[in-house]
């Protein structure tokens, strides 16, 4: 009784531990902040600029998860590390279209997020 007592005290302590040092998406922040910028100097601005704005607030709710997971003794990044992929996929996306329409063409990427299909 007392070593499954034990048993169980030593599992809880090493799921805290492991969800409580969970890292955030670091690197994911920062190609998402690249392709954002690639996609702003391929024009976007000209060609689309609602989804470059677009772009740019989901990448600022991104953050915003971040910073208020940071905060949480159980953090859990998958809601921010989901929308960065959702905005590197439109990006990816938003690009070829403008290469499209300069007459260009791009070999897509594949998908970062699987659709419900």
């Amino acid at each position: 009784m007392k070593n499954a007592i034990k048993t169980i005290l030593v599992s809880l302590a090493a799921v805290t531990l492991l969800t409580a040092c969970a890292s955030p998406p670091d690197a994911q922040v920062s190609e998402a902040k690249q392709m954002i910028q690639a996609v702003i100097a391929d024009g976007g601005q000209e060609f689309a600029p609602e989804k470059v704005a677009s772009l740019n607030q989901r990448y600022e709710q991104a953050l915003a998860e971040i910073q208020a997971q940071n905060q949480l003794t159980f953090r859990n990044y998958s809601l921010a590390q989901y929308t960065l992929n959702q905005i590197m996929d439109d990006c990816d996306d938003l690009k070829a279209k403008i290469a499209a329409s300069k007459g260009i063409e791009v070999a897509v990427a594949p998908k970062r997020i699987k659709s419900a299909e």
